[in-house]
């Protein structure tokens, strides 16, 4: 009887977190993502240094999408609506780390070398990534889900 007791209170424990949680109720909506970049128009010159980054409009959910240089041919993508709060939160890359993106409205902090995953703060899942593929040959980036 005991044990029976211990189990539902654990469940109940469980599944008061799960539906208590707002934030595993907020989602960034699948948006059709699919765009290349020419890595040599000017436009994109702040993606020569490595580390890297730029910000692209326009593209994903609502806020835009930070475009990660870690290596010579390693880019990431990810959205910049913050998951915590992606209506309000806006997420942008520590000028003096470039390597962490911050949100603006919860404080939450994400690792871009590690595949945007949240490193500090409330948020309770990583950034939205979209594929990210370079062509060596043609010096040019897709982006696309």
């Amino acid at each position: 009887m005991k044990a029976l007791l211990r189990y539902l209170l654990v469940f109940t424990c469980l599944i008061l977190i799960t539906f208590s949680c707002e934030e595993n109720r907020r989602n960034i909506p699948d948006i059709p993502v699919n765009f290349e970049i020419d890595l040599n128009d000017p436009e994109y010159s702040d993606l020569q240094g490595i580390p890297s980054f730029i910000y692209v409009t326009g593209g994903a959910y609502d806020k835009g999408i930070i475009i990660y240089r870690e290596s010579i041919e390693d880019f990431y993508a990810f959205d910049r609506s913050c998951p915590y709060d992606p209506q309000k939160g806006q997420v942008s890359v520590d000028e003096d780390n470039i390597t962490l993106a911050k949100d603006s409205v919860c404080g939450s902090e994400f690792s871009l070398m590690s595949g945007g995953n949240v490193a500090n703060g409330p948020a309770g899942r990583g950034l939205k990534e979209y594929e990210a593929d370079f062509n060596r040959n043609t010096m040019t980036l897709r982006v696309y889900n």
